[in-house]
């Protein structure tokens, strides 16, 4: 059986990676080291891709703080960002 791969080994593979083994990948992560890999490889990413990694951070537990989510707001559009909100109201409740 393999080992899951480190964090900085899927960033390192992430140019090279086609598909949903991006988002696969990423997922593989615990919501802990998650952000940080995410963060670093969003450009790598497609719009649907960045919402399945949103998606799976915050039904892990992930907790988007301001300046994460200031760092990565200028791959984000209009659906992430609605996502985003409609979550926040969710946990507020």
């Amino acid at each position: 059986m393999l080992e899951p791969l480190s964090a900085d080994t899927i960033t390192e593979l992430m140019p090279y990676l086609y598909g949903n083994c991006k988002v696969e990948l990423l997922s593989t992560l615990p919501a802990e080291t998650f952000y940080d890999t995410f963060s670093e490889t969003i450009n790598y990413l497609n719009s649907s891709e960045i919402q399945q990694c949103l998606e799976y951070y915050l039904n892990a537990g992930g907790m988007l703080s301001y300046s994460e989510f200031d760092e990565i707001s200028p791959f984000l559009n209009k659906s992430h960002i609605k996502f985003l909100e409609e979550k926040v109201k969710t946990i507020k409740k």
